[in-house]
């Protein structure tokens, strides 16, 4: 998973407007995500369980990957997300 977050519904849809035109992911989320330690990974915050996203999960696990959803309002802010894996759930092994 990647994302950009941002406090001002404006930067969120100028960002994804830069998006829709082909900009990179990796540097509007250095240049303009508030989240600092994703942002400095390009925007990438690797696999975690759906359940971690809370009522995002459908939606970002419906999503096909590469898509751009949101932007999204998350309390204060606006999230901008880009799903680049997914693997089905499975058991940990026990050892």
């Amino acid at each position: 998973m990647k994302e950009i977050i941002l406090s001002r519904k404006s930067l969120a849809d100028s960002v994804l407007g830069m998006l829709k035109k082909g900009a990179s992911f990796a540097t509007l989320a250095k240049k303009y995500s508030e989240r600092r330690w994703s942002a400095e990974n390009g925007g990438e915050i690797g696999l975690s369980p759906i359940y971690e996203f809370g009522n995002l999960k459908d939606t970002l696990w419906k999503s096909p990957l590469g898509k751009i959803v949101g932007p999204i309002k998350i309390q204060d802010y606006y999230g901008i997300f880009k799903v680049i894996e997914k693997q089905e759930a499975h058991p940990i092994p026990f050892e």
